[in-house]
């Protein structure tokens, strides 16, 4: 090796310890500008998703975080703060420089009204308890009859037998989606031999025990349909009395116990 390619290494060698001195100086001086200058208190607060809550009750959930330094802010914890609204179900947060967050949300929605010792109970498709008053919503189908623990907003509701509540919600979760829930009114669930429910319509359905759940509701649903299609009123649907439905169209109900 020669002299000179010699002296050429130990002048790149210097001129990478200087390069690297030069970025570590740089980069604590944006430290520390970031942490001391309000450049980087955050200003503005966009959020995302929301319908039913109010941008100030999402930030206020989110422990209102303005004028705080954004490098200084736990995405984590504001996250898992704005979880803990009985209203959010899903939150991501992110920066936006210099001094902008934004709230992304997913809102749960109230589906459903367990009656539960003179009050209503809100309830979205999960069990999650949204909210807990006397006032009725008419547009909502309410669950009677089932031996639920004493609900707490924001958390799941629970029994002594989670078997039945899963089975309850599951039926909840079917309805929902094969677009019959917003049809009925009341199910009673007080003899979980019989579910017993209650169309907007006047129809009375005799629903027999939590099985073939999403089997029996996509029946009922075809059945109206066709009845309806045909121009036939319908009093009152039987699946408890076989394998095959019983559809009544007069008024005059058959007796739900009588035997074959």
């Amino acid at each position: 090796m020669g002299k000179e390619e010699r002296i050429d290494k130990r002048i790149k060698k210097k001129r990478r310890k200087i390069a690297f001195i030069i970025l570590l100086l740089l980069f604590g001086t944006f430290l520390l500008v970031s942490f001391k200058t309000t450049f980087f208190n955050i200003s503005n607060i966009e959020i995302i998703g929301n319908k039913k809550i109010s941008n100030d009750k999402i930030i206020k959930a989110s422990g209102n975080p303005m004028k705080e330094n954004i490098f200084k802010v736990n995405i984590g914890e504001i996250e898992k703060s704005l979880k803990k609204h009985p209203y959010i179900k899903e939150a991501v947060v992110r920066r936006r420089l210099p001094n902008k967050l934004i709230i992304e949300i997913e809102e749960r929605n109230e589906k459903f009204i367990l009656a539960h010792g003179g009050s209503n109970v809100y309830l979205d498709v999960d069990g999650i308890v949204l909210k807990i008053n006397s006032e009725p919503n008419n547009k909502l189908t309410v669950l009677k009859g089932a031996n639920i623990d004493k609900p707490d907003v924001g958390y799941k509701i629970t029994s002594e037998n989670e078997e039945f509540v899963d089975s309850i919600l599951g039926f909840i979760d079917i309805s929902n989606k094969t677009n019959l829930l917003k049809e009925i009114n009341t199910i009673d669930v007080s003899n979980n031999e019989n579910i017993i429910m209650e169309l907007r319509d006047g129809v009375l359905v005799d629903f027999g025990p939590l099985n073939n759940v999403e089997y029996k509701l996509r029946y009922i649903k075809e059945i109206l349909n066709d009845l309806n299609e045909k121009g036939i009123p319908c009093k009152y649907i039987y699946l408890n009395k076989g394998e095959n439905p019983i559809v009544v169209t007069d008024n005059e109900r058959e007796d739900s116990n009588e035997e074959q």
